[in-house]
């Protein structure tokens, strides 16, 4: 969550300037990243997002019902993100029938406990 530069970029990423920087750009584009001068840190949306991401994910995967405490932009991209996770790993095999069923139930009832559509 710390502003990072583009150098800092290329040295985590192991990617060269140009396409550091234009990996920097579509995060900005996107509204996760926010430039100041030469530094770049998340923006309030993706730190709301990756709070509901985090949460959900967590809940999800422990089989519970996800804390509604957190709220923000972010859960609508969240709870959709996390559908598509659970469908993802049923295609894979990696969950069965009863578990996609009680996921996605959960994911619904999490839904309308936020009313989103």
């Amino acid at each position: 969550m710390k502003p990072i530069s583009n150098e800092d970029a290329r040295a985590v990423l192991k990617l060269g300037r140009n396409r550091s920087w234009a990996n920097l750009s579509s995060l900005v584009r996107l509204g996760l990243l926010v430039k100041q001068r030469q530094r770049y840190r998340a923006s309030p949306y993706a730190e709301h997002l990756i709070a509901a991401l985090s949460l959900t994910f967590q809940s999800v995967l422990a089989g519970k019902m996800p804390q509604v405490n957190v709220q923000g932009p972010g859960w609508v991209e969240a709870l959709r993100l996390a559908s598509e996770g659970v469908q993802m790993s049923y295609a894979r095999g990696r969950i069965d029938q009863a578990e996609f069923t009680r996921q996605g139930r959960m994911l619904k009832e999490l839904e309308a406990q936020l009313n989103v559509a």
